[in-house]
């Protein structure tokens, strides 16, 4: 059998399941609530128009509050070289403006990259790796664009392998970029794709290390297991627990993957990190690739949108319009349907500025008209997704005031900590995180439950960072 035929079946026996075993694959959740309050979600249009590219490599700088989008597909078909960016460093949303950049330095043809952000100071730069030729070749290389300097470089580090529909994300403290998954060869022009084309395999987790001194890029070898010969996964860096979420995917670019896999990086040694097949409560999304997603650090959940469920890039591609978070807020992870709609989106991209406490979505086709079509249908559309919470009063626990002393600094924090931090949590206890809480909030404060009144760092093993491992108090020194 043809795999374009294999396709058509898998659609047709989807379309032929009966409703009594359709009916007991859970595709609904309860609202998801947050510190007591059901949050209520939907998206919304903003003012500035993107480009009419998906397939396009998107990173986003927290620091200078810009996002970098680079190549893609146009409606045509064409691959194209663009660097665009968003700028949303304004406070007020309808003033985010979008820009082609002109960097100085000479771009390729190319679509399907994957893209991490690293800040570095000056070395700070936006990272795109492999990627397609017009021909749907994969490519080994990284393109570099340095922020200071406005400089586009290419090299092929020690280490690459071709990849086309790959994943990245940046994880601070090891100072990687984490790249898995992907194919070495996925053309879109027109015509039966031969086989193998667009299909996951076997190119694993590596680490992309760079050396500020002298420039140097080479990728390390990861850790075994986790998501396997996937392509068009997405992963995303958790802060708090020190973990990258992967998600989604597909071994053969037909049927697509649901579950979520989990990279523990909280160990200060890197080669300690090992992926693991996340325990996940609540009726899951369907599985989907090629799909958008983005970490909401505010609400401590990973969003997911849009991606193909079954048969992509044919005329029986089936694409997904519901919006899904995988909570974390709590002690077990959940799914939860956030009931908001956007249009079906493929290869489109996803982003979180903190400041704005809003996923945005930009990029992205509708449902594949056919391989032979001359257009495609683009999205031009920048979308936001605004949550609001409805608080139930409930009356307070009456709280006798306990005096827990004045701060107290762990030795191990000097010398590892600027002394104006230091200086100013010593004066301002109060502003900095957990003082004069319980030990465990869930008990009342007494001799086996302290005070938090020890200044230390939130990983002990990391290096000082003032937003990704900052000050903290603790009930007692390590």
């Amino acid at each position: 059998m043809s795999r374009e035929a294999a396709r058509r079946a898998a659609v047709l026996l989807c379309l032929l399941v009966p409703p009594t075993l359709a009916s007991t694959r859970p595709m609904d959740a309860a609202p998801l609530e947050q510190d007591g309050a059901a949050l209520a979600c939907a998206w919304e249009k903003l003012a500035p128009q993107t480009p009419l590219i998906y397939y396009m490599a998107t990173t986003y700088d927290s620091a200078g509050r810009k996002a970098y989008s680079y190549g893609g597909i146009n409606q045509a078909g064409q691959a194209v070289d663009n660097v665009s960016v968003l700028d949303l460093s304004n406070a007020d949303l309808s003033k985010a403006r979008f820009v082609n950049a002109s960097t100085v330095g000479s771009r390729s043809l190319s679509y399907g990259a994957a893209a991490a952000f690293r800040p570095a100071g000056d070395k700070s730069a936006a990272y795109f790796i492999g990627g397609a030729d017009p021909n749907g070749d994969g490519k080994n290389q990284v393109q570099v664009l340095t922020l200071k300097t406005n400089t586009w470089r290419s090299t092929v580090p020690s280490g690459s392998v071709d990849r086309i529909f790959s994943a990245a994300v940046y994880v601070p403290g090891h100072d990687v970029i984490v790249v898995q998954g992907g194919t070495k060869r996925c053309p879109l022009d027109g015509g039966t794709p031969a086989q193998g084309d667009c299909q996951g395999e076997n190119l694993g987790t590596s680490y992309l290390k760079i050396d500020d001194a002298t420039g140097e890029l080479r990728f390390l070898p990861g850790p075994k297991g986790g998501p396997q010969n996937l392509v068009g996964s997405t992963l995303v860096f958790e802060p708090l627990s020190r973990q990258v979420l992967a998600y989604g995917g597909s071994p053969d670019n037909n049927l697509a993957e649901a579950r979520v896999f989990s990279l523990d990086l909280s160990d200060p040694d890197l080669s300690k990190a090992t992926w693991k097949a996340l325990a996940v409560e609540g009726a899951r999304p369907q599985g989907r690739y090629l799909h958008a997603a983005a970490y909401d650090t505010t609400r401590r959940m990973m969003v997911v949108q849009g991606g193909i469920r079954v048969a992509g890039m044919s005329d029986s591609d089936n694409v997904l319009t519901a919006t899904w978070a995988l909570d974390l807020s709590s002690i077990k992870a959940r799914w939860v349907n956030l009931s908001a709609t956007l249009k079906d989106l493929v290869g489109g991209a996803m982003i979180y500025p903190a400041h704005h406490a809003k996923p945005m979505q930009l990029g992205g086709r509708t449902q594949y008209k056919s391989r032979s079509a001359p257009v495609q249908t683009a999205n031009r559309e920048l979308s936001a997704l605004g949550c609001r919470t409805a608080p139930t009063p409930t009356p307070e626990p009456t709280r006798v005031p306990i005096d827990v002393g004045a701060p107290k600094i762990c030795s191990g924090l000097l010398g590892k900590v600027p002394t104006a931090i230091i200086t100013n949590a010593m004066a301002n206890p109060q502003d900095i995180g957990g003082f004069g809480e319980p030990a465990n909030p869930a008990l009342p404060p007494g001799p086996i439950n302290p005070p938090k009144t020890y200044l230390g760092l939130q990983n002990t093993g990391v290096p000082f960072h003032p937003l990704f491992n900052s000050v903290i108090f603790k009930s007692a020194c390590p």
